[in-house]
């Protein structure tokens, strides 16, 4: 990693693996630009610095450490056994050095536009995977060592983040999405870049398409489909169309904000507007223009404990952002983008599980009991492994942790699942009680009716007759009569017995 960037840039694109052959996607693929990582220490933020990985090491709980990395076993991977978390770096067999390019429409002078660009160093390219969840991260992490305005870097942030526009319009100046992002070997940046027809129909930007069609070997068509439903595998978004951003900018420009941004309320409401902007990722003006809105938003948002040393932590619903005057130390800039990181993907993890698990209680409306009931065994395995009331004993993690939680809507999306669940189930219990009442009524009936058969017998007016009449040479009509009874009864009880493993 190059210490001297201007601003370091993570996106991160949470995925679903769907459809009804999703498990013919495994560790057994051959995947010759990706290489799994065997052990926590070969996390790429990690083995270029044994002072980070130590830190990193005695950063996180036993518990925490488990959602990061599970250590591979030589052996112990079967169709019945899958690790919790698996980690691939793109690791091309050419070793070249890559760009990720962000090209981009903006006006110019004269109100026309034009296509612009920035080409950002790829310091490396993770996917971790989590087999159990049928969920992924695709991450980028990328150095700006050119773009020095705040204006170009909140650009970086804005356009590289996209994978797909979110709405078509003519006027591409408008757009919130960029032209295109693009994979790039260093000889290829002489090339100016082509206009796409990306922001006039539904297309997924290329990088990290071309990325995820190599990891899954899977088409084109396969990579976030809009109608998915005769496909037998496919990925798809569980958000928007939007990576999530963890970014640390470096710019003496900011000093005086990030000093100031220590008491919320005494801003003033420019500087409010401008700590929105780099917040949530606006491209130009705030997307709030309310001061009470904005100061009570901040509030919630900002983590000033080191501003008066330059140093201020920005947590929404789809960003992570750390500012700083630019003269930070190294080890500050080191544990964002390993030990933050971690703890976002961690917070990520949660979020996009109980998504999950909301979608799939809404598919299980109509299903089984047992169908429910497993349901709800997985999403109480999920919470148990996931879902963990602190990640570190350092006061600062568990101070930025609970506000991600909170930014990302942790608790509040878990109560809100569990209510579901919890009313799925009473739902079936209700549905099988009914059932249950339904064929006990109908045994009643049954029994009822060859218990009046099998007191015939005994009835006074013909009790002799019975006696004496014979049936086949010496088996008197009476005794044939029990027999057929005892097998009625045997009938009874096998009926019962189906009824009741239902």
């Amino acid at each position: 990693m190059v210490k001297s960037a201007y601003s370091y840039h993570v996106f991160i694109l949470p995925f679903l693996l769907k459809g009804i052959n999703k498990g013919a996607i495994t560790t057994k693929l051959t995947r010759q630009n990706w290489e799994r990582i065997q052990v926590m220490g070969e996390l790429p933020y990690l083995r270029e610095d044994e002072t980070i990985h130590y830190a990193h090491h005695f950063y996180f709980n036993k518990e925490a450490k488990e959602l990061i990395h599970s250590p591979v076993v030589e052996g112990k991977e079967t169709d019945e056994f899958s690790y919790l978390v698996e980690n691939y770096i793109y690791k091309p067999t050419s070793e070249k050095e890559y760009y990720y390019r962000i090209s981009y429409f903006a006006s110019d002078a004269v109100a026309t536009s034009s296509l612009h660009f920035f080409d950002l160093k790829v310091d490396y390219i993770l996917l971790r995977y989590l087999p159990d969840l049928d969920m992924a991260y695709l991450v980028f992490s990328l150095e700006n060592h050119t773009y020095t305005s705040l204006k170009e870097v909140g650009y970086i942030n804005q356009y590289g983040r996209r994978i797909f526009t979110p709405f078509l319009n003519e006027n591409v100046t408008y757009s919130e999405a960029p032209n295109n992002l693009q994979l790039l070997e260093k000889n290829q940046l002489s090339h100016a870049p082509e206009e796409s027809d990306y922001l006039k129909t539904y297309n997924i930007m290329d990088a990290p398409r071309e990325l995820l069609m190599d990891f899954f070997q899977l088409s084109k068509e396969a990579i976030f489909p809009q109608c998915p439903q005769d496909m037998s595998i496919y990925l798809d978004t569980i958000i928007d169309d939007r990576m999530f951003v963890h970014s640390l900018i470096g710019n003496q420009q900011l000093e005086s904000l990030i000093q100031a941004a220590s008491e919320v309320e005494n801003l003033s409401t420019q500087q409010m507007q401008d700590l929105y902007s780099l917040a949530f990722v606006d491209k130009d003006a705030a997307t709030c223009r309310s001061k009470s809105m904005l100061q009570s938003i901040l509030e919630q948002t900002v983590y000033p404990r080191w501003a008066e040393y330059k140093s201020l932590y920005l947590v929404t619903q789809h960003s992570f952002i750390y500012l700083s005057d630019g003269q930070q130390p190294l080890f500050l800039t080191q544990y964002f983008l390993s030990e933050y990181l971690d703890m976002v993907l961690i917070v990520l993890s949660q979020r996009t599980g109980i998504l999950k698990y909301s979608h799939d209680a809404g598919n299980n409306v109509r299903s089984s009991v047992g169908s429910i009931l497993k349901l709800q065994e997985n999403y109480i395995i999920f919470k148990n492994q996931f879902l963990l009331p602190e990640i570190s004993a350092q006061e600062q993690a568990i101070d930025l942790y609970h506000l991600l939680q909170n930014a990302l809507y942790i608790e509040k999306y878990s109560d809100l699942l569990d209510s579901q669940l919890s009313s799925l189930h009473d739902i079936s219990q209700t549905k099988e009680a009914i059932r249950q009442k339904k064929n006990d009524d109908d045994l009643n009936y049954i029994v009822l009716f060859l218990t009046g058969v099998s007191l015939l017998p005994i009835l006074p007016l013909e009790h002799v007759l019975w006696k004496q009449v014979s049936f086949l040479g010496d088996i008197k009509l009476i005794h044939l009569f029990s027999i057929i009874t005892m097998i009625l009864f045997g009938i009874i009880f096998y009926i019962r017995k189906k009824i009741l493993s239902r």
